[in-house]
């Protein structure tokens, strides 16, 4: 039960109505689920926007991306000590070791803020918040 790109015109194998068609680019192969599917990426994206989990998603890539952001406006050395926790209300919430690289990340705060709502493609982030 193998599944096959579904090309234009064209039906799966061993088909000769269209019958399981799709939005999707792809079909099952004539023998299999005789439908059409839909891939999961986008089930995925509409029942996480319809359920509003979408601010939880947005805030473990923000979380996810931090260090690599810190990496790139700032240093790798500083990028490893310090930890993205939680994003609340717009404000991404910081684990530093000291104050001293706190102040550090906070000179580069505005380039660190855009730079992650540049990789997200919103608007996710308004500030960052310290925690030593």
């Amino acid at each position: 039960m193998g599944f096959i790109p579904h090309q234009s015109g064209a039906t799966p194998r061993g088909s000769q109505s269209s019958e399981g068609s799709s939005n999707s680019p792809y079909r099952a192969r004539a023998g299999g689920f005789g439908a059409g599917f839909t891939p999961i990426k986008y089930t995925l994206n509409r029942n996480i926007q319809s359920t509003g989990l979408q601010d939880q998603v947005d805030g473990a890539r923000v979380i996810e991306l931090f260090s690599s952001v810190v990496k790139d406006v700032i240093s790798e050395s500083i990028a490893s000590q310090v930890k993205g926790l939680y994003l609340k209300n717009r404000t991404l919430t910081v684990s530093v070791p000291s104050a001293v690289i706190g102040q550090e990340i906070k000179l580069h705060e505005a380039q660190i803020v855009q730079a992650l709502n540049e990789k997200m493609s919103a608007n996710v982030v308004e500030r960052l918040r310290f925690l030593a």
